[in-house]
């Protein structure tokens, strides 16, 4: 008997688009058996990095797109409207870098507040309820969106040499620092701390000063 499986970031997308990207191809397969029990396994690998790569930021794009339109209606603070709307002309890029690749990535978004993968669901109904109790709260959670998604972009920027790929993920790079940058100093000014997702000071610490650097 032979099973064919979609690689694991392929379960992630929505059924028939992942079908589709699979039986495109999309970067060629590796063929992977095992005679246990008589069975014969077949796993399609080597997905192009740049689509994937880009599907997955642009997700996590709306995640925080989705997350900061709401606190702007619950908190009334144009932080969280900018940050949004920052966030949508990034979802755009991505959009148009996914097109230009010829890419079968889906060009219909999704209503607010809903993903295909439910840990993103999941994660955005968590932080809705976090950053929906206070401003500082909401705060807390974009300085956290804007320090894992400025961390995301540089792992993937450092996978390609394509560069119209990497002068994209430097442009959502500086801007994810800009509205870390941003968040930060209104937690300061309001005598709130904000803890690094990533526990190292330093890192969030690094990205303020070349934000600073940015605005030089």
């Amino acid at each position: 008997m032979s099973v064919t499986r979609l690689p694991k970031r392929l379960s992630r997308l929505s059924p028939l688009f992942a079908v589709a990207l699979f039986a495109a191809g999309c970067g060629g397969t590796q063929v992977v058996s095992s005679e246990g029990n008589g069975t014969k396994v077949t796993a399609a690998v080597g997905i192009e990095n740049v689509v994937f790569g880009a599907i997955e930021v642009r997700e996590h794009q709306r995640l925080a797109h989705d997350l900061y339109d709401q606190f702007a209606r619950i908190h009334v603070e144009q932080a969280f409207r900018l940050a949004r709307d920052a966030r949508r002309q990034n979802i755009d890029s991505l959009g148009r870098l996914l097109r230009n690749r010829d890419s079968f990535a889906p060009a219909a978004i999704l209503p607010r507040g809903e993903f295909d993968d439910p840990g993103l669901a999941a994660e955005y109904k968590r932080l809705l309820a976090i950053g929906s109790e206070s401003e500082a709260a909401a705060f807390r959670v974009g300085a956290l969106l804007e320090e894992r998604d400025a961390a995301m972009v540089r792992g993937y920027g450092r996978e390609t040499a394509a560069s119209d790929v990497t002068a994209l993920y430097s442009r959502l790079e500086r801007t994810n620092r800009a509205h870390l940058s941003t968040f930060v100093t209104h937690l300061r000014t309001m005598g709130e701390h904000y803890n690094p997702a990533t526990g190292r000071v330093t890192d969030v610490q690094a990205m303020l000063e070349a934000q600073a650097e940015d605005k030089d």
